[in-house]
């Protein structure tokens, strides 16, 4: 009973944003396979796969590959990595809706860069909070610290809890709209 309500209520949500479908209990790595063929042009590529709409709007999936191990709250412990070259391995943490804007690097450390977003660019509604840039550099240090950047403004919703370890550490992540673990926003600098 509870399967079934959850993946009613994880229906209705796909239907809201506009996922196709299939997404609504998950979506194998096909590697950029029609419909979800859109490529950032980065590292980013690797491990996402999303298409854009008549609106240019990001819509798509983040995949993580699951280590075996398990975090110090019991969480299984997961991270990004290369989905072509084990695609088996890979499966879809988050689905993902991303909106067009501008963005200005503000710094870089540790791999993980912080972007402003002027305050007009932020929608109303909650949870986007990972901005990620088009083209430019494979990595954020081949970036230009102060310049500004085309990309999408993302927002996360994940599928299952699962601990991520993401560049200096890790965090718990419960299904839902995911606040944090790559969060690399300010509005309004």
């Amino acid at each position: 009973m509870k399967r079934s309500l959850l993946s009613g209520l994880i229906l209705l949500f796909a239907l809201a944003v506009g996922v196709p479908l299939i997404a609504a209990e998950s979506y194998p790595w096909q590697d950029h396979a029609d419909p979800f063929d859109f490529y950032l042009g980065n590292h980013f590529d690797a491990f996402q796969q999303s298409q854009v709409d008549e609106r240019d709007q990001l819509q798509g999936f983040l995949y993580v590959r699951f280590t075996g191990e398990f975090g110090p709250d019991g969480l299984p412990l997961a991270t990004h990595g290369d989905c072509a070259a084990a695609p088996d391995d890979c499966q879809a943490g988050w689905m993902l809706r991303g909106l067009p804007v501008t963005a200005t690097l503000v710094a870089v450390g540790n791999g993980a860069p912080t972007w402003c977003i002027a305050p007009e660019s932020v929608p109303t509604t909650p949870g986007f909070t990972h901005f990620h840039w088009l083209d430019a550099a494979e990595h954020p240090e081949g970036l230009t610290v102060g310049a500004s950047y085309e990309g999408y403004l993302l927002k996360l919703t994940a599928r299952d809890a699962f601990r991520f370890a993401h560049h200096a550490g890790s965090v718990a992540v419960v299904p839902g709209i995911d606040y944090y673990s790559h969060a690399n926003v300010v509005v309004g600098c």
